[in-house]
């Protein structure tokens, strides 16, 4: 008996998107508990080997609890704005409104280029009121990301409605970096180029921050990967932000982490 064509093309439409989703298996690392020890923070990190099909886990019901996405959401954001047309590249300037913010760099006009790196909030607040509601919830039901909650468009990230887990920001950078989701390949190349955070002897760093201060205490993330060789390795790290000198305290566990895995 033959498939009704239409069938078929959703079979593999599914299978491409889904190509991800492949039996990985968990293994958790209560020994790097001592990293967060050492810098005095509370949180959980997970880093997913790709090649070994292994996801490497510390704090197991933290990292499967959900959180604000905070700045890590200009990730999707950025590549909804391309696709949608709400800038035409990342080279496009926008004129800043002239509110003076508590970070100066924000200060200024950007495009999509200088705005990621320095995590511009309200550039992002202005790409997604250039999306739109409807658009941006499209978006975020086709590529499955967090609970997909739009409500208030240009604070739903921030506001702790749009939620998110770190095995979820796994699957969604895993998709990113394959070029598995419902945007031109040249929007998502350009983002991953802007994700850029350094470059080693043997590894490139690619990833991006986020500090969400609307709810106690504040989270803050870093989502990215590595790349060595052929081999890839995601990452997913969120902490508690309790005073200022926790923030820099992502970057560090992160890094001490690879560092165990003998990564970096």
């Amino acid at each position: 008996m033959r498939l009704p064509i239409l069938f078929v093309i959703a079979i593999c439409l599914l299978s491409t998107f889904f190509s991800c989703s492949v039996i990985r298996r968990d293994s958790l690392h209560p020994e790097w508990q001592a990293e967060f020890d050492s810098l005095g923070v509370r949180g959980g990190i997970i880093v997913f080997d790709e090649s070994g099909k292994e996801m490497h886990i510390h704090n197991p019901g933290r990292m499967d609890s959900a959180f604000m996405p905070a700045s890590t959401f200009k990730i999707p954001n950025s590549l909804i704005a391309l696709q949608t047309g709400a800038v035409k590249d990342t080279s496009e300037i926008v004129k800043w409104d002239s509110v003076v913010r508590f970070f100066p760099p924000w200060n200024q006009d950007h495009n999509m280029a200088s705005a990621l790196p320095v995590s511009a909030v309200w550039f992002y607040q202005e790409m997604a009121r250039r999306i739109g509601r409807d658009s941006m919830k499209h978006y975020l039901d086709l590529i499955r990301y967090g609970n997909r909650d739009t409500t208030d468009i240009d604070m739903f990230w921030l506001n702790n409605s749009l939620q998110i887990t770190a095995r979820e920001q796994i699957y969604f950078l895993e998709k990113v970096y394959h070029e598995q989701l419902p945007f031109k390949k040249e929007h998502i190349r350009a983002v991953k180029k802007l994700l850029f955070l350094e470059k080693g002897d043997d590894y490139v760093l690619r990833g991006k921050t986020g500090w969400g201060t609307e709810v106690d205490p504040d989270i803050g993330w870093l989502v990215g990967w590595l790349e060595k060789g052929e081999d890839i390795y995601y990452f997913a790290c969120n902490i508690d932000i309790i005073d200022d000198k926790d923030v820099s305290a992502r970057k560090k566990i992160v890094r001490r982490i690879l560092g165990r895995m003998g990564l970096m």
